[in-house]
Parts: structure tokens; sequence; C-alpha cells
């Protein structure tokens, strides 16, 4: 998928906008100089800068190119069912972590995606064991952040 710099650009200047209103809702204890909002609002303005200076740059292609050009793979059911995997499999891990906990959640979407990516079942369980295994060792043990667990168990 190519998209187009203008579009990019109004991407951005929006997200920086976003960023930018958001920051104005962050409470400064104490009154201080420089609070909480300070750093995300030079963020948001530099990226503000730099969509305007994209979308001027780019404004001469606009009806040379298209806004948004798909590749062959879009047209492929299969690989566009893989690609909306990966955002399904986010959003089914934040809202099923709480209930079934990190370890089997997070076995159930590395399981699945790397079934869904045509991974033999002899390469992807053991990888799942140990990557899971991995990743709550680092987190939970070594790092000392609490991963959610469940009450199934």
């Amino acid at each position: 998928m190519k998209v187009n710099d203008v579009t990019s650009g109004i991407i951005l200047l929006l997200f920086s906008i976003v960023l930018w209103t958001s920051a104005q809702g962050l409470p400064n204890p104490g009154d201080q100089t420089y609070g909480p909002a300070f750093f995300p609002e030079w963020i948001a303005l530099a990226m503000g800068i730099s969509a305007a200076i994209m979308i001027a740059a780019s404004w001469s292609q606009v009806g040379s190119q298209p806004f948004v050009a798909f590749d062959n793979w879009v047209r492929d059911p299969r690989r566009l069912l893989q690609f909306l995997l990966v955002p399904t499999a986010v959003i089914f891990y934040v809202y099923a972590v709480d209930e079934l906990g990190f370890l089997l959640t997070a076995a159930l979407v590395l399981l699945g995606l790397l079934v869904a990516l045509s991974v033999r079942l002899v390469v992807a369980v053991p990888t799942t064991i140990g990557m899971v295994i991995l990743v709550y060792g680092i987190f939970d043990m070594l790092l000392r952040v609490p991963l959610p667990r469940s009450d199934l168990f």
C-alpha cells in the first residue's frame, strides 16, 4: 500500500492536534513552569510543523498521484485476512488479558498468529511456549512489572 504524502501529512497533522489537545488536560501539580504537558506539547508542535511542511511540499502531486494506492496483496483474501489478524489479536489481548491472565492470553494470541501465518505446529507450539515464558520471566520476575494473573487457575 502506498500513501500519498498529502494524505500522510493530513493524518500526521490530525494526530498532532489530538496530542496537543490531550496534553492540555494533564494536571499540573503545584503550578510548575514545566508541567507534565510540556514535552507532549512540544512534540505535537514539531509534528504539526512537519506535517504542514510535508503537505506543502507534496501539494503539487495532488492531481498526478492517487491519495492511496493498494498493492496486489490487498486483493488476495488470504493475505488480507493475515493482515487484519494482527489488530484483531491486539484487541483480543486488551479485552481478554484481565480475565484469562497474561500467560494464557499471550499464548493464545501468539499461537493463533503463528498458525494463521502458516507456521507448522511443530515449530509454533514450542516457539509460543518459549516466548511466553521468556517474556513473563523478563517482565514479571526480572523487572518486577506485575502482569495480569487469571482468576481461572
